[in-house]
């Protein structure tokens, strides 16, 4: 118990509330099948020779990376701390939290340069093909719509579905109009079709 003291104000952490897996525990290399072209049916007569039709798969590799943090603690803390644990509780407690913003980071924003992990947003097997383009473009429900579309053309509409933006962005979606009289924003703070938007 860390008891009473003035905390910092950080990033709130999504990933686990979007769905994301952690696998934990981890020694060594990972190399996970993954179905890349899946088999094909094909109609025949009775006496037709059906063509064989083999699936291909694919590793996608789990590598090690090294992520750390480090802090300085003074003789007087030490000293106090040894009469206080609330001291030592709140150092423990921003190391991990330093280390899990850092996790959060990478995995939706890595760059794959160096040591940093390549995150979903450029990652190469990310969905691509949306008219807004790489960096983005104007929030309007055409746009979102044209999104939700391109998950469901590449299958992927299964499992538990949410927006992801920033504080800002979505302060920016409460404030934009679907249309000009119907009175209702693009994030009104309830469900948006198949999609939950987190808080």
């Amino acid at each position: 118990d860390v008891g009473d003291y003035i905390s910092l104000l950080r990033n709130k952490l999504v990933l686990s509330r979007l769905g994301a897996t952690f696998l934990t525990g981890l020694t060594a290399d990972l190399d996970l099948p993954k179905l890349k072209k899946g088999s094909k049916a094909k109609w025949g007569n009775e006496a037709s020779v059906i063509e064989q039709s083999d699936p291909e798969f694919e590793a996608v590799e789990l590598r090690p990376r090294q992520l750390a943090t480090i802090t300085k603690v003074t003789r007087r803390n030490l000293i106090q701390a040894s009469e206080n644990l609330t001291l030592e509780a709140i150092l423990r407690e921003d190391l991990v939290r330093a280390v899990a913003e850092a996790i959060e980071e990478a995995a939706i924003a890595g760059t794959g340069n160096g040591a940093v992990p390549s995150g979903i947003l450029n990652h190469p097997d990310s969905l691509s093909g949306s008219s807004l383009g790489a960096n983005g473009g104007a929030a309007t429900r055409s746009a979102l719509l044209e999104l939700e579309s391109l998950v469901s053309e590449n299958n992927a509409d299964v499992g538990a579905l949410h927006w992801l933006t920033s504080s800002r962005g979505r302060g920016h979606l409460r404030d934009v109009k679907v249309d000009s009289g119907s009175g209702e924003f693009l994030w009104d703070d309830s469900e948006r079709g198949d999609y939950e938007q987190p808080g």
